[in-house]
């Protein structure tokens, strides 16, 4: 079982994969909802967040704790504009 630090960073890392699929990046984020299973980890979800987003395109974002299950910790959604082409 990954460790909150090690979970969240994988799913920004899917979050830029998916990004790259649809051929958008993180510049062009909307919104991202934040799920997160311990209130305690909001330290580490907002240092890993703040090296992650782009300083000068933050997208709105709200974080909620909620049940996720024994072994998630945290689950975004995410909103992303694409190129268009």
């Amino acid at each position: 079982m990954l460790d909150a630090r090690s979970q969240i960073a994988q799913v920004l890392a899917q979050i830029d994969a998916t990004l790259a699929m649809i051929k958008s990046d993180r510049t062009r984020l909307l919104q991202v909802l934040i799920y997160i299973a311990d209130e305690a980890d909001g330290a580490i979800l907002n240092d890993l967040w703040d090296a992650w987003v782009p300083a000068d395109h933050p997208p709105v974002r709200a974080m909620v704790q909620v049940g996720l299950g024994k072994a998630c910790k945290v689950e975004m959604v995410v909103t992303a504009a694409t190129s268009g082409t």
